[in-house]
This record gives structure tokens, C-alpha cells and sequence, in this order.
């Protein structure tokens, strides 16, 4: 028996550079109540990238979901394992928030294929070689913008937590987390709009993105 074969799955399960996301904290600038580890930020993502994906359309495309899931699943865990949380406000910082988003990627490019190997077909690698956005600009293009909705929606419900929990540090931040938000929701609504609604067949479920559009600051005060 090849042994590298039989302990594959361990590997994964057991591989440190995979579990250090429960030990990853985000908004660690912050003054916060309650720790959330990147992995459990992901957990997050993972369930309303599930949600959104299965109600975009009127009729359930569940091939469609689990792609979403898939790259909801890896969506930080390359970067966030190799670097550790990187603020978002600096990655995107007006100055040279370009440039170092382009180095953080070519790093993370470069240590993913030292840590994960060149042979072995799981999710961590096939998120690596993208091959689902290469062959289709669209499809790709939907599963990002599902991925990136749910992101924030992941955020505000944290930072709403803390907000709640009294915590005042998060007011100016969940309201600019609501902006990132709705361009996201619009972007995701002019995309679905682009792939579903093709030949003349009216796909899209506008009443869920109503729902989306809903989601304020004021929503959450009264939730």
C-alpha cells in the first residue's frame, strides 16, 4: 500500500497550515467582546453562500450551489494562513492598496504550492488552479460575487454582535461594512441578471434581491 496514499486524508485533517484559521483572529486593531477566528468567520460564509446561491434563481440550480460552497470554503484560507489577518482597510488603502494586494498574491501563489501538492486533486488545489473561472468568464464572475455578498454579510453579523454587546469601536465599521455591502449586492444583481437571464427566460428571483437591498443599518437596530 503506498503510504503517502493512505495518509493523504490525515494530512489534510492534520496539517497545521490548514487549522491555524482557528487560531487566526480578525480585527485584531480593535478593541473587541468576543474573539472571531477566521475559521469561524468562514463558517459563516460558507452557510450564506448557501442561502444565496439556492434562492438566486426561482428554480434551485444545486450545481450552481456547490460551486459557491466550494469557494466559500477556501475563500481566505490561503491568504489568511500564509499571512495571517491582513486589515482591510490596508489592503485596499487609496495609497498603494493595489500594489500590495498584488504582492500578497504572488506570495500566497508561491507558499501555497510549497505546502500543497502539485498531484493531489482536492478543493485547496482546484481553487488554486481556478479552472472553474477560466472556463467560463460568466460562471466564475457569478461565484465570486455570490462568495463576496456573503463575506460581508459574515462581517456585519459580527460586527453587529459586537455592536450590540456595546461595544461602540464597531459603529463606524458596520457602517461602512453596510456600504461594501449594497455595491456588492448590486454587483451580484447585475451579474445574476447577465447569466440567468439568457435567451428570453426570466430566471432570477427579484423578490430575494429585494430582500438583499432591504438590509440596513435600520433593519438591524429594530431586528
Amino acid at each position: 500500500m503506498n503510504n503517502n496514499a493512505s495518509n493523504y486524508l490525515a494530512n489534510q485533517i492534520f496539517n497545521t497550515d490548514l487549522t491555524s484559521i482557528d487560531y487566526i483572529n480578525r480585527f485584531n486593531r480593535t478593541p473587541v467582546v468576543k474573539m472571531e477566528s477566521v475559521s469561524q468567520h468562514t463558517f459563516w460564509v460558507i452557510l450564506f453562500s448557501r442561502i444565496i446561491a439556492s434562492r438566486i434563481t426561482k428554480k434551485t440550480d444545486y450545481e450552481f450551489v456547490l460551486m459557491c460552497v466550494d469557494a466559500a470554503t477556501v475563500h481566505d484560507l490561503f491568504d489568511e494562513t500564509i499571512t495571517g489577518d491582513i486589515l482591510f482597510d490596508f489592503k485596499h488603502n487609496p495609497f498603494n492598496g493595489d500594489k500590495v494586494r498584488q504582492l500578497i498574491d504572488e506570495y500566497v501563489e508561491h507558499q501555497s504550492k510549497e505546502i500543497y501538492p502539485k498531484d493531489s486533486g482536492n478543493i485547496m488545489n482546484n481553487h488554486l488552479n481556478q479552472s472553474f473561472y477560466k472556463e467560463d468568464e460568466k460562471l466564475g464572475n457569478m461565484i465570486k460575487s455570490v462568495v463576496k455578498v456573503a463575506d460581508w454579510l459574515a462581517c456585519l453579523k459580527y460586527e453587529y454582535q459586537e455592536f450590540c454587546f456595546g461595544n461602540n469601536a464597531f459603529y463606524k465599521i458596520l457602517t461602512k461594512s453596510l456600504n461594501k455591502y449594497n455595491k456588492s449586492v448590486s454587483k451580484l444583481k447585475t451579474n445574476s441578471v447577465e447569466f440567468f437571464n439568457t435567451f428570453g427566460r426570466d430566471e432570477v428571483d427579484i423578490e430575494f434581491f429585494e430582500e438583499l437591498e432591504n438590509l440596513s443599518y435600520g433593519n438591524f437596530k429594530n431586528s
